[in-house]
């Protein structure tokens, strides 16, 4: 039957150009499962060690990106060519952008280089960056060690597995090689026996081998005597077995009266009052729910003036969140310390010292820069 189909088009003698070829990329929901699962856990350790790293700068310094224009730092993108901070690190590591973990270390050490080659060694910004790349390295040194020694664990299980395989291996072939063994000596038993019953049963070989029933009889008495000796040894491994069996029995009895004289032991032990040698140990005080000193609150009356205007928001806050009213003045922002409670005075402390320094900073940062 003749097909329905159309025959191909002759080809022609003119060459036809390639069609250009685009790149396939996989989808942005797949790319996290192209990478290796070692590499995927070692990412989840190093986002835990940035973020460590972040909460121990405690000014903020390296968590965005420098305002250059802001700060009135004119030259720093002359000599920081390539700017990076912790929190774009960050936000690259949620967003799976990083493919192995040399990048984010590469991009880590470069926040603290940067802060290191922009400031003087005698800034603060300059000692906090040094400090704090000593600490990143320190982890990620010890991730790398504790990597390394989870190999050296598995390929040393694997190489024990082996051994064992092999073990089994040579002890199949052992309990195979004793099966066809014992077979081939009863084969060669019983060819032995029948050609001892053909020498008798044969007519032709009686006149020719006389001396063959006598070596049969001395075969017969080496026989009974190897039997005897065999039994002896037997004799002689039932007493062994039964002295030892008496030894187990002292020994057993033994232990068993050594462990119920423990257990008395340990009975009186329990039921003895307790000494009084023994003290609790007095538990510290929260510092968080310490009443401020008359001298505390007149400090941190004083440090409140002393903050930026930019500042106060968090001042305000702090006061709101804990319910207190301000004063009625509309022109000026009064605060009565003694209204505020204990845990409300200690976080507007340590938020008006940490403020404190942040300014002291910026201002000698802004300083040196000028001169």
């Amino acid at each position: 039957r003749e097909s329905s189909r159309s025959l191909p088009a002759p080809v022609s003698g003119e060459v036809q150009a390639p069609r250009t070829s685009r790149v396939k990329r996989a989808p942005s929901h797949l790319v996290e499962d192209m990478i290796d699962d070692r590499v995927a856990d070692d990412l989840i350790k190093l986002k835990a060690i940035v973020r460590d790293v972040m909460r121990s700068d405690r000014d903020g310094w390296f968590v965005v990106p420098v305002d250059a224009q802001a700060l009135g730092l004119q030259n720093y993108h002359e000599i920081i060519k390539k700017p990076m901070d912790l929190g774009t690190v960050m936000k690259k590591l949620e967003g799976k952008e990083y493919r192995s973990q040399e990048a984010v270390v590469d991009d880590v050490r470069l926040v603290f280089e940067n802060a290191m080659a922009f400031n003087p060694a005698s800034n603060g910004v300059h000692q906090v960056a040094k400090r704090l790349l000593g600490v990143f390295d320190a982890q990620v040194n010890k991730l790398a060690s504790n990597r390394l020694a989870a190999k050296k664990r598995k390929a040393a299980a694997s190489s024990k597995g082996g051994e064992k395989k092999s073990m089994k291996r040579r002890k199949s072939m052992k309990s195979m090689t004793d099966i066809f063994g014992s077979s081939d000596e009863e084969g060669r038993a019983s060819d032995e026996s029948s050609d001892e019953e053909g020498d008798k049963t044969s007519p032709r070989m009686g006149g020719k081998k006389k001396g063959a029933p006598a070596r049969r009889n001395s075969k017969k008495k080496g026989g009974v005597e190897g039997g005897n000796d065999e039994v002896a040894y037997l004799r002689k491994q039932v007493e062994l077995m039964r002295e030892q069996l008496g030894m187990m029995r002292e020994l057993t009895q033994s232990g068993i009266q050594s462990m119920v004289e423990m257990q008395q032991m340990q009975v009186a032990q329990i039921s003895a009052p307790p000494s009084n040698s023994y003290k609790p140990k007095k538990q510290r005080a929260n510092p968080d729910t310490k009443p401020l000193t008359y001298q505390e609150k007149r400090v941190l009356g004083q440090d409140i003036n002393k903050l930026p205007p930019e500042m106060i928001e968090g001042v305000v806050k702090i006061i709101q969140e804990s319910g207190a009213q301000f004063g009625e003045d509309s022109e000026e922002l009064e605060i009565d310390i003694d209204k505020l409670d204990t845990p409300a005075l200690r976080k507007l402390q340590k938020y008006v010292r940490r403020s404190l320094n942040k300014a002291k900073s910026q201002q000698a940062l802004m300083t040196e820069e000028m001169y």
